[in-house]
């Protein structure tokens, strides 16, 4: 039998079979599990080239984890345009001003959150506006109807105001 490439042992290895077994070794070959059981038993795998990773009583789950992904969101990523990239309201206006000039009149403009992937964090202090430091609790500095209903920022097909709030 082939050396393994990745040999795990000296640890408790969840095998996920319908059993639920735990073992303390596993040998890995290519890109597959080649073999479950005790260190004696995978280090018959083991070779001159195999890399090997000693647990010391860790646990480790085969697989591919996230830990916490917020999957709509990452789906909505390749349907929506992104605010990530704007470090300031007038940014933010102008990715959303070239998205009004593609859009039809009345159709909606949808886009990612402001602030930074995954979770959308640091805003406003993001933005170079920030909040001002007199009232950090109350003030948003973020685009608001104000911004969006400004004189000229109509659509472009002279049909009227760009953006609806309400």
């Amino acid at each position: 039998m082939p050396h393994a490439d990745l040999a795990l042992t000296g640890g408790k290895i969840v095998t996920l079979d319908p059993k639920s077994r735990t073992v303390p070794a596993l040998a890995i070959r290519g890109d597959r599990i080649a073999a479950l059981g005790t260190d004696e038993e995978i280090a018959r795998l083991i070779g001159p080239d195999t890399r090997r990773i000693d647990l010391r009583g860790r646990l480790a789950v085969p697989g591919l984890f996230d830990g916490h992904a917020h999957m709509d969101r990452e789906g909505l990523k390749l349907r929506w345009p992104s605010l990530a990239a704007a470090r300031s309201i007038e940014d933010i206006l102008q990715i959303v001003d070239g998205l009004v000039r593609g859009a039809a009149p009345g159709e909606w403009i949808v886009t990612m959150p402001i602030g930074e992937p995954p979770l959308y964090e640091g805003v406003p202090d993001n933005l170079a506006e920030k909040r001002p430091a007199r009232c950090p609790r109350r003030a948003h500095r973020r685009p608001h109807r104000a911004h969006l209903q400004a004189p000229g920022r109509a659509h472009p097909d002279g049909s009227g105001t760009a953006f609806h709030a309400g």
